[in-house]
């Protein structure tokens, strides 16, 4: 069929420069004219490395040439450039270079013809409202080759018009290149497992009600969450054997991890490990993956930990934490997300002497162990830092534990059995103090001490009942501390506001996780920015929900499905347990069967 058309992948980066990504080296000329595909979608900024655009007739605008390896005629869906037709389309035998590729939610694709004399990233200011056709001439396939870059009528209008088309939205694209342009969601809960999403007027551009999904991908099932860093979004599922139909020694398939394109989701790379599940709620692996400088951390739910290059999947290392630690797994499988500091990964493993564990984070090997307990817990492990020190929070079934995350040491020990060692809620800090929130018995908060010594207790809830939830006992949902008030959801639904030196209650409602009073119900929270009283939850009926939470009142102001709740684990109701991840004013959420990527800020 002849040459392969060069693809051109254009983007934004956070120093409003244009960049070209090219498939090799070959490709990477761009001078001379091309034929530009474009639809109506503009594709999420890009960050990467840069060099001078050497092109001819440059605009003002500086331009920058980076060359990427997996990139082909759907790595991104927004602009195709063909350098030069290749030899059956200049014979009009062909039209493989400009075969039709519609990205979700969109209409039609249609051509038009321009010279490389514009700026090459057009397309990421070119924005053509859905719904509405563009001002141009579809032309049928045979006789897209007919058309001649800059030549004719349609190429002289076409360069009038984009020319004019860019200096209208220069200003909308400049607001989003603006963006912080290492704004990722690389773990769990955010960049400082915080709950925070911190963007450039981020409040202001947020618009639930103009949203749109800009691609959906299959996906096995679970509850882990995505992790999104850089142009990447990683996913763990499980993905069961419908073959095998005996159960007695698990529920047999295979775990993986996905490696998908943040901006088509196309898939990049997948990791793939035989599983067996022994635990309840079965559809999927519990811990979103943390990715820290190009590795992917993964804990699967039976405890096989796997480290690989986030570039390309390959192995680095891999343990296996119930055969090399001898943790069982357990009622719920393995559930703490990873954490690195420094040059070590913290896992939460259970077990007689390992319910804490130190590994190189390069390696894999051991560095410490520490702690018993006969359920392992979910919390996942917290670091803190107070009076100048650093302690690894480590809160299994049956106890709280402050430890010196460089030798393991156990600085304090204060007993907080959980019933069926349900400790979930990962636990937060506010200066001297500590707050400790579970399902069955409500809250405990402590006061830290500058030596590590064992905390006094300020305040708790009398351990009666789950139904006795004077303060918050919280369950999948990680409370957020804002100026003096804690919010978090309760074990029957209901989103509270409690004074932080109290625990009294300010108020509460069931309007953040489905309208009524149901068991486990929940929303997970995030902050926008650091500062101010503007949330956004996503809750167990997939809904997105834009509200400011202060003491006096709950204020919802928007609201938007983005995806099903559809977990098959849960027969009373359908939900999704998942944390989403957030990062340059898009949403990723999964639920059983599909990762989705949704837009929520204005252009």
């Amino acid at each position: 069929m002849g040459m392969s058309p060069a693809c051109l992948k254009a983007s934004l980066t956070g120093s409003n420069r244009w960049r070209l990504n090219a498939p090799n080296a070959a490709s990477s000329s761009a001078a001379g004219s091309g034929f530009f595909r474009m639809d109506h979608a503009p594709p999420i900024p890009r960050m990467g490395s840069t060099s001078a655009w050497p092109g001819p007739g440059s605009q003002p605008l500086k331009a920058s040439l980076s060359t990427e390896s997996e990139v082909s005629p759907c790595g991104n869906p927004h602009l195709r450039m063909v350098s030069s037709p290749p030899p059956s389309c200049e014979k009009g035998e062909g039209n493989n270079a400009m075969e039709s590729f519609r990205p979700l939610g969109t209409d039609s694709c249609r051509t038009a013809a321009v010279d490389a004399s514009l700026p090459s990233g057009i397309q990421n200011q070119v924005r053509w409202n859905p719904g509405r056709s563009l001002p141009l001439r579809r032309h049928p396939p045979q006789t897209r080759t007919q058309i001649l870059p800059g030549t004719g009528r349609i190429g002289r209008c076409m360069k009038s018009l984009l020319r004019l088309l860019l200096s209208l939205t220069l200003g909308s694209a400049a607001a989003l290149a603006s963006a912080n342009p290492n704004a990722a969601w690389p773990q769990w809960m955010g960049p400082d497992r915080d709950g925070v999403w911190e963007e450039k007027d981020l409040a202001s551009r947020i618009d639930l009600n103009s949203a749109r999904m800009v691609w959906e991908a299959p996906v096995g099932g679970g509850y882990a969450g995505p992790a999104v860093t850089e142009d990447r979004v990683y996913l763990l599922s499980f993905h069961r054997d419908a073959s095998v139909t005996d159960t007695s020694k698990g529920v047999a398939g295979e775990e993986r991890l996905l490696c998908a394109d943040a901006v088509t989701g196309k898939t990049v790379w997948e990791r793939k490990w035989p599983a067996a599940y022994t635990f309840d709620y079965s559809s999927g692996p519990r811990a979103t993956p943390t990715v820290h400088e190009g590795l992917v951390y993964a804990l699967g739910g039976e405890g096989a930990l796997h480290c690989v290059s986030a570039a390309d999947g390959k192995t680095i290392w891999k343990r296996d934490l119930k055969a090399d630690f001898k943790s069982p797994t357990a009622t719920w499988g393995f559930a703490g997300h990873p954490l690195v500091h420094g040059d070590t990964l913290f896992c939460l493993a259970g077990g007689d002497g390992t319910t804490c564990l130190a590994l190189d984070r390069l390696t894999g090997a051991e560095k410490w162990r520490a702690l018993s307990s006969r359920q392992a817990g979910y919390a996942p492990p917290k670091i803190i830092r107070h009076h100048g020190r650093e302690a690894l929070i480590l809160w299994h079934g049956e106890a709280v534990n402050a430890l010196d995350p460089v030798t393991g040491k156990v600085l304090w020990s204060i007993p907080r059995e959980t019933r069926f060692g349900v400790s979930m809620a990962s636990p937060i800090q506010r200066g001297d103090d500590l707050l400790i929130t579970c399902f069955w018995w409500g809250s405990k908060m402590l006061r830290l001490k500058p030596d590590f010594s064992t905390p006094d207790t300020l305040w708790e809830t009398e351990r009666e009942s789950d139904r006795r939830t004077e303060h918050l006992n919280a369950l999948m949902c990680t409370p957020l501390e804002v100026d003096g008030y804690f919010y978090g959801v309760c074990s029957y639904g209901q989103l509270r506001c409690l004074e932080w030196k109290t625990g009294a209650r300010k108020w509460e409602t069931f309007a953040a996780t489905g309208g009524k009073e149901e068991r486990w119900a929940t929303a997970f929270l995030t902050r926008l920015g650091h500062s101010g009283n503007d949330f956004i939850l996503f809750n167990e009926q997939g809904e997105l929900i834009r509200a400011a939470l202060t003491p006096e009142a709950w204020q919802e102001k928007q609201r938007r499905k983005i995806i099903e709740p559809n977990c098959p684990d849960v027969k009373e109701r359908p939900v999704v347990w998942s944390h989403p991840a957030y990062a340059r004013g898009h949403v990723w959420a999964r639920n059983h069967g599909s990762l989705r990527c949704w837009k929520i800020v204005r252009d």
